[in-house]
């Protein structure tokens, strides 16, 4: 989060491009308002992201599940999976 939070305020006007392979996580966060009964259990970090979508500086992007690469930083993942996954990551 701070990460993201810092990328947010640097000098750079372009949005930051978050992938992401939950269209749920998208269409909460990207709300002004509403849906607040169903949403409100969620942490008060996520708050954060959902502002920073808002203000245009965070541009969450679908995904397919099978290029999301840093599933394998999140959640386990079969070998081949873990092994495609770390290798486009540290190809760059």
């Amino acid at each position: 989060m701070k990460e993201i939070t810092a990328a947010t305020q640097s000098a750079s006007t372009e949005a930051v491009k978050l992938n992401v392979d939950n269209m749920a996580a998208i269409h909460v966060a990207s709300k002004a308002r509403g849906g607040k009964q169903r949403s409100k259990w969620i942490n008060m970090r996520f708050h954060n992201v959902k502002e920073a979508v808002l203000r245009q500086s965070v541009l969450l992007q679908w995904c397919r599940t099978d290029i999301q690469w840093a599933d394998m930083l999140t959640k386990f993942l079969r070998r081949f999976k873990h092994e495609r996954n770390r290798k486009h990551i540290m190809s760059g």
